[in-house]
């Protein structure tokens, strides 16, 4: 059943938006705030959409398709990239799982960055989501919007939001903004986290010289559009308090374990009362009852032979992931390697000839106007902070006679 709320939601520009939901087909917006703020004049349940600057949404390919398998599993992959807090409970993190062939799982986890969440708390918030899932996103197609002047790309399977990612390149370099929408196209299509690309839409105020220079410079059609109004269905199926400081939010089993606690301690409050009226022997029946509770508190903790099996599980999916992680390591692909290898060339007058990816070894070769071009191409690969995962080395380059020095470089990741 759906209940109305109200939405704030990040704008194009720096302001945010709130919008009244009070159907689960129907948005207004209502104002515009230089900060988030409930309303004016407005109460009930509040629904807050983060930009991506604040929420992170990450994809992953995983081994499983059980619900609490695959939160351990994200949450151990968030471990790895840094993003989490000492245990799951403590971490503001929320996965969203799509089945994918062979018992695996697509999975999308929005993760708040801490700063943010606790700077909303006196909103009091029924929950958070990021921005993009405020939509329902198309089938194919990616999405580039504006986000507090930011450019982010979105990226949905079966129109569910399963990434996103800020572009870094200035808005006023569409070649350098095209370069990185592809290859982070690239990435996805590679780790089998997207079946296609089909398009690129525009939302948001783009002009047509921007969309006509992204068209030029990408291998799909681009189209623009006005960004659509926030769907109230969508915002009401994904927002969650798992976002939410934990101080604001009781885990799981804390709240099974107060649900169990509360229901033995009225057990036997009616058997106090009870009993001034009945036989001793219905005070004995709920006595026997409340024993009963207790033993259900015991076994929630988890100290129980399934859970032992569960562990189990998670700990041979986390075995097999392992030995996936290296396949899976984005920093390994070719297609990222030479894309750090080429931004490095900047505006000297270098050619890169010859490309090649051996595992963990790396060869180019090229042709430099002089030697010295050479050695600081080599000293600008060795200082790139993408490139240090390597460890370079390059023979004296070739003189020719028309002065132009040819060069070898090789790298072998640490």
């Amino acid at each position: 059943m759906f209940r109305r709320f109200h939405l704030l939601l990040p704008s194009a520009a720096s302001p945010w938006e709130a919008w009244s939901c009070p159907s689960a087909s129907t948005s207004t917006l209502l104002e515009t705030t230089a900060a988030p703020a409930r309303p004016a004049k407005a109460s009930g349940p509040l629904t807050i959409a983060l930009p991506a600057k604040s929420c992170r949404t990450l994809a992953l390919l995983l081994p499983s398709q059980d619900p609490k398998i695959i939160r351990q599993l994200a949450f151990a992959q968030l471990e790895k990239r840094g993003l989490a807090a000492a245990t799951p409970e403590h971490t503001r993190f929320h996965c969203h799982a799509i089945p994918a062939p062979q018992g695996t799982s697509i999975i999308s986890i929005d993760v708040v960055a801490p700063e943010a969440a606790a700077a909303l708390l006196p909103l009091q918030p029924l929950g958070l989501l990021p921005s993009a899932r405020c939509y329902l996103l198309p089938q194919g197609p990616l999405v580039l919007a504006i986000e507090h002047q930011r450019l982010v790309l979105w990226a949905a399977h079966r129109s569910h939001l399963i990434h996103t990612h800020i572009l870094s390149s200035p808005r006023a370099n569409l070649a350098q903004i095209a370069s990185e929408i592809h290859l982070a196209s690239l990435t996805l299509l590679q780790q089998n986290l997207l079946p296609e690309v089909t398009a690129l839409q525009l939302w948001g105020d783009f002009s047509p010289a921007e969309t006509d220079a992204l068209r030029a410079a990408l291998p799909w059609p681009v189209s623009a559009q006005p960004r659509p109004n926030p769907d109230p269905a969508h915002c009401a199926q994904f927002r969650s308090a798992l976002l939410l400081p934990s101080a604001n939010r009781s885990p799981h089993r804390s709240r099974q374990r107060l649900l169990l606690k509360v229901a033995a301690a009225a057990a036997l409050l009616a058997a106090a009362l009870y009993g001034t009226i009945q036989p001793f022997r219905a005070l004995a029946a709920l006595e026997n009852q409340a024993a009963h509770m207790d033993q259900a508190i015991n076994a929630a903790s988890g100290s129980n032979l399934q859970q032992k099996a569960l562990s189990d599980l998670v700990r041979a999916s986390q075995e097999r992931w392992s030995a996936l992680r290296m396949a899976l390591d984005s920093r390994r692909y070719p297609l990222i390697q030479l894309n750090h290898l080429t931004r490095t060339l900047g505006q000297g007058n270098l050619v890169l000839e010859r490309f090649e990816a051996k595992g963990p070894d790396l060869s180019l070769s090229g042709t430099a106007q002089s030697a010295l071009e050479a050695y600081r191409y080599f000293s600008a690969i060795n200082t790139d902070p993408d490139l240090r995962l390597y460890d370079w080395s390059m023979v004296q380059p070739v003189l020719a006679a028309t002065g132009t020095a040819s060069f070898q470089i090789k790298g072998k990741m640490r």
